[in-house]
């Protein structure tokens, strides 16, 4: 398709600009203070990511104003104050909270409730923004076209030939290479430099919620550009495990895994596109509402569900599932999800089912003889994902098929802690089974030929039990409890 594209709509003079041209970001205004009547201030301080620049509709679709809207949702109005500007690096915010004569960010910082922070892309990005200009400035004849590089065929324009370029450009020993990673090593180490004061400051302040966000890698649509993408990868792994660190020396501080989001999600959520040739590392619409999310989250808040207080713990986990259409709630014109309520077993099927993507027409499941002797109690809903799940194997150890032999399934009883580690654990391939001895102090009554499986269960950090050591192994589940399992099997790349 990409290939097709080029030949089509490339014409050699434009490939020519796009070679050099790459890696051009934009430089952008500054955005003025919102201001609206509340009783709760929400400040975002930062960058263009916070400033919603590129949006369309910024006040619908930008982060903070997403923020803001669901704070108020939840009965507290919240008025959002914007210091974001969209040139700021951290030398620049260090610079704005230092500015004791801003009255205005003063009293803001005094009295926020909710203050987020995204800092750090311009650090990234501006010795590309440099490179560019210099390869732009270098690559152009006298007459301003552009020159035409020795290994481009100016009659074939093609994917590989552009990749084949820039992997040759992003290595070691190419002059603009070398200098932009002495450039990248220096911002970062102002950036670290930088970060100390900026988090001193913000202790200093505020005695506000503070969330600082990690950046997310805007070129992972140009992984096909191997030297580049892992370039973006080390540069912005550097910040962010330094954000990180800072972070866990002030427990007061918060930060949402934009990074990781970014990472999980198989959306279109940034400008930059391999396709198009577009380096523009700003959020779209869906990636501010993914950065609104993964800050509500972060809060202990589910930006689906209004009772997840109680299990604060879990909001990510449930609305990633949402997300999904794995999990759903248990009154969605409420946006009621019942997260103390304990799973049944017929219902787990049918989320393994979703999980695991098993097919459950009839004609996948009508070889299926299910051993249970109230087979006819499950609910026609479930009937086909219970057989899903029987015939992938996932109850062989629960249930193992013995000549004659009947068991009481329960498809309206609890599922058991340790019925759902026998059923869990069949997705590992028994060869990597551990053989230590479970951690856990109150297995009495558990069978010793199921302790592997718990014992696997808990080195893949699938079902660790409480931190007194205990697993309660004949207690049922709560859907939140379950929400994280299936979680962790979707986000094991092992599993």
């Amino acid at each position: 398709m990409i290939k097709q594209y080029l030949k089509n709509k490339v014409r050699p003079s434009l490939a020519y600009a796009i070679l050099f041209a790459l890696l051009l970001c934009c430089i952008l205004p500054y955005n003025s203070v919102v201001s609206a009547s509340g009783t709760k201030k929400y400040l975002s301080l930062g960058d263009s990511v916070a400033s919603g620049y590129g949006l369309k509709n910024t006040a619908n679709d930008s982060y903070p104003n997403l923020l803001t809207k669901d704070l108020s949702r939840r009965g507290t109005n919240y008025e959002l104050v914007d210091f974001s500007s969209d040139t700021l690096d951290s030398s620049g915010l260090l610079r704005q909270l230092s500015d004791m004569s801003n009255k205005e960010l003063m009293s803001a910082l005094q009295s926020a409730s909710v203050i987020t922070v995204s800092i750090g892309l311009n650090n990234f990005i501006n010795p590309f923004n440099d490179l560019s200009s210099s390869m732009s400035a270098n690559a152009k004849n006298p007459d301003g076209s552009y020159k035409i590089p020795d290994n481009i065929d100016p009659n074939n324009i093609t994917v590989d030939s552009i990749t084949s370029y820039l992997s040759e450009m992003f290595k070691p020993g190419v002059k603009e290479y070398d200098e932009m990673i002495k450039m990248l090593d220096k911002s970062c180490e102002q950036f670290k430099s930088d970060f100390a004061k900026i988090s001193g400051l913000l202790s200093k302040y505020t005695n506000a919620q503070v969330v600082f966000l990690t950046l997310y890698n805007p070129y992972k649509d140009f992984a096909v550009i191997k030297p580049l993408y892992d370039m973006a990868e080390l540069y912005i792994g550097k910040i962010n495990n330094i954000i990180k660190e800072q972070i866990k020396s002030n427990v007061s501080y918060i930060f949402a895994d934009n990074y990781k989001a970014f990472n999980k999600s198989n959306k279109r959520l940034v400008n930059a596109s391999f396709l198009t040739f577009n380096m523009d590392p700003q959020p779209n619409a869906a990636g501010h509402k993914l950065i609104y999310r993964t800050i509500a989250n972060s809060l202990g808040y589910s930006v689906y569900f209004d009772d997840m207080s109680s299990e604060s713990w879990a909001s990510g986990y449930v609305d990633d599932l949402h997300e999904l259409n794995i999990i759903f709630g248990t009154d969605t014109q409420k946006r009621e999800f019942s997260p103390q309520a304990e799973l049944k077993n017929q219902d787990l099927a049918v989320l393994l089912v979703r999980t695991l993507k098993l097919k459950i027409a009839d004609s996948d499941v009508s070889d299926v003889t299910l051993p249970f002797s109230d087979a006819n109690k499950i609910e026609s809903y479930a009937l086909n994902s219970v057989k899903a799940c029987y015939k992938a194997g996932l109850y062989s150890q629960l249930y193992p098929v013995q000549s004659g032999k009947t068991y009481i399934f329960g498809p309206q009883s609890s599922a058991k802690r340790i019925d759902v580690a026998l059923m869990v654990v069949q997705l590992i391939d028994k060869s990597k089974w551990s053989a230590k001895k479970p951690i856990y102090s109150d297995l009495n009554g558990v069978d010793a030929a199921y302790f592997p499986a718990l014992s696997t269960l808990y080195d893949y950090g699938i079902m660790v039990g409480y931190p007194d050591k205990t697993l309660t192994p004949f207690a049922g589940l709560t859907r939140t409890q379950v929400a994280k399992i299936l979680w962790v099997i979707l986000d094991n790349p092992e599993l």
